[in-house]
Formats: structure tokens, C-alpha cells, sequence
């Protein structure tokens, strides 16, 4: 019988090194995102949540000096949420839950590693989602 941390290690291997379209990797955390698609800094669905995330910000007195966001094409849910946290405690993250993921509201979680700090926005749409990472200074 495998352990629950063998099987999400196992899950996560899978999805790592299935085919591109089943997952992406974030190159900020180094976590695995099943089922979604890294966005490039050009698509103007990144432009978008760029400013999504800066305005978030504003008044926090917080930066983003870097951004990353995936795109979830079947929507965002528990499961994907799941395996993403599963990932990033993983690759070493410690994990702050900030405002809960709901599949119906924006979650919002804290990560540290080191010196480290990276905001992870769960952002769940009608028929689409997205996880962005910024990067704080």
C-alpha cells in the first residue's frame, strides 16, 4: 500500500513527465502544475493578469518583481489546487494560507523558502482558470 506522500510524490512525477499538454512547470517555484499551461510574458492573457496582480498590490506597498501564470483550460478546482500545493511543499516551499480557494473565489497563498517570498494567486473563472506567481522584492 503506498504512503500518502509516495503517492502524491508519484502523481506528481507522472504529470512531470507526461506530455507538455498535461502539465506545465513553474520556472519561479519549480512546482509541477497538472493539467496547465505556462503562459509567455507576450500572450495578452499574462498582460492581463499582470495588471491583475499589480492592482491587487496596490496600496500594500508590495511589487511584484517577477511574474508567472499558468493557464488551466477545464477551469481550476480542489484537485488541481491539491496537486499544486502537494508540489511546491515538495520542491520546499513553505506554504501560507492566506484567503482560501474556492471554486467560485480567488485564493491566495504565501510561499517562503530562504530569502524567497512568492505570492500564488488561484484565480477560478467559468471555464477556465489560472494560478499566478509573484514575486515579491
Amino acid at each position: 500500500m503506498l504512503t500518502k506522500p509516495l503517492y502524491r510524490l508519484l502523481t506528481i512525477l507522472f504529470f512531470a513527465l507526461s506530455t507538455p499538454a498535461l502539465a506545465s512547470v513553474s520556472l519561479m517555484t519549480g512546482a509541477t502544475l497538472p493539467g496547465a499551461e505556462r503562459l509567455s510574458s507576450s500572450d495578452s492573457e499574462a498582460r492581463i493578469l499582470d495588471d491583475v496582480l499589480r492592482r491587487s498590490l496596490l496600496g500594500s506597498g508590495q511589487t511584484c518583481l517577477f511574474t508567472e501564470h499558468h493557464r488551466y483550460d477545464r477551469g481550476l478546482g480542489y484537485a488541481q489546487v491539491t496537486l499544486l500545493k502537494s508540489s511546491l511543499e515538495l520542491s520546499g516551499w513553505k506554504l501560507e494560507e492566506l484567503s482560501p480557494f474556492l471554486p467560485s473565489k480567488i485564493g491566495l497563498w504565501l510561499l517562503s523558502k530562504g530569502r524567497d517570498v512568492v505570492l500564488v494567486f488561484l484565480i477560478p473563472l467559468e471555464r477556465v482558470g489560472y494560478v499566478s506567481f509573484c514575486e515579491l522584492l
